[in-house]
């Protein structure tokens, strides 16, 4: 492919793997029939529901937390959810002894904003729907840079 870098992916997978292991659940898997029914062939479901934070988000937010070096996260951890991807964030910033901010719109709901704030998030309500929080969450984190 054109303007693929060369990267070696079983390599960057193995090294994810090795750097988060010790802070995942095992998952179970499940086969299911109406989805394989669908396709004509065989369907598992990955069960990540079983992850801390209730879902397959939190693999990838860990891995990238964990990446990160002292330095980098001295800078500090800005990214904009409402939901379960804030909630990966809160948790492995907790494995790390630190705390991120996340950006969410006036938008969000209620119930929802409490349990962000519950889970040691530092909050910032900005603009009137998730569009604008993200746009102000990334001017935010590239003046850090």
């Amino acid at each position: 492919m054109t303007g693929v870098p060369d990267v070696d992916v079983p390599h960057l997978v193995q090294e994810a793997h090795e750097r988060c292991k010790q802070y995942l659940s095992p998952t179970p898997i499940e086969y299911s029939p109406y989805l394989s029914d669908q396709i004509e062939g065989d369907v598992w479901l990955k069960l990540d529901l079983m992850q801390r934070t209730t879902s397959f988000k939190f693999r990838g937010a860990l891995n990238k937390i964990l990446s990160l070096t002292k330095t980098e996260l001295d800078k500090g951890v800005v990214s904009v959810s409402t939901g379960n991807y804030a909630l990966a964030v809160a948790e492995a910033m907790r494995i790390r002894n630190r705390r991120a901010t996340i950006y969410v719109a006036e938008d969000i709901d209620p119930s929802r904003l409490a349990l962000l704030r519950a889970h040691g998030l530092d909050l910032v309500v900005y603009g009137k729907a998730a569009w604008d929080a993200e746009k102000e969450a990334r001017r935010v984190a590239e003046d850090k840079d």
